[in-house]
């Protein structure tokens, strides 16, 4: 690798992590003020990653970066609860930023749903075991029965004779003048 080489590995590297840190604790983003704090130009900027958006998108993927390490499977219930809060302290605001802008910019919704399913795996890997212990197999005398249902479909939205749920709700609204 070339000195110039290096110099733009560094110049990228710095407009990276200006703008993860800015998209996480600024609601003004903009590529001026990636460029400002980067010490570098708006052309740079655009130069090594073409848009705001794609900029963006490569600072989402660096979000774990920084975050606790999930490789791990925790060993406890009360380990594994720790590291989904501390994960969450750590990067939630990053992530629910991406989630609210998932609907407007096709890459946050493509980050999103790697990221919704990294989550998934992890969370069904580190609570299996209390998972596991909470499902009972038929014939253990801890289980609870599974709860009778009415075989008439319209069962459910039938009220009880003489009784009307919303009756003292619609009394004080519905009085007489």
């Amino acid at each position: 690798m070339t000195v110039r080489d290096q110099k733009a590995a560094a110049t990228r590297q710095r407009i990276l992590d200006v703008a993860r840190d800015l998209f996480t604790e600024s609601t003004t983003f903009t590529l001026d003020e990636v460029a400002r704090q980067a010490g570098t130009s708006v052309q740079t900027v655009l130069r090594a990653f073409g848009s705001k958006e794609r900029l963006v998108v490569a600072a989402i993927g660096t979000i774990r970066e920084d975050a606790p390490a999930r490789g791990e499977v925790p060993t406890s219930m009360p380990d594994a609860i720790d590291q989904l809060f501390d994960d969450y302290e750590e990067i939630g605001d990053r992530v629910m930023r991406v989630l609210a802008e998932e609907d407007r910019i096709p890459e946050f919704a493509a980050a999103a749903e790697t990221g919704r399913a990294q989550h998934r795996a992890w969370v069904e890997t580190a609570f299996a075991p209390g998972l596991h212990a909470a499902r009972r197999l038929p014939g253990d005398p801890h289980r609870r029965p599974p709860r009778r249902r009415s075989l008439r479909p319209d069962h459910h939205r039938r009220p009880h004779r003489g009784h009307d749920p919303l009756r003292a709700h619609r009394a004080p609204i519905v009085r007489p003048p």
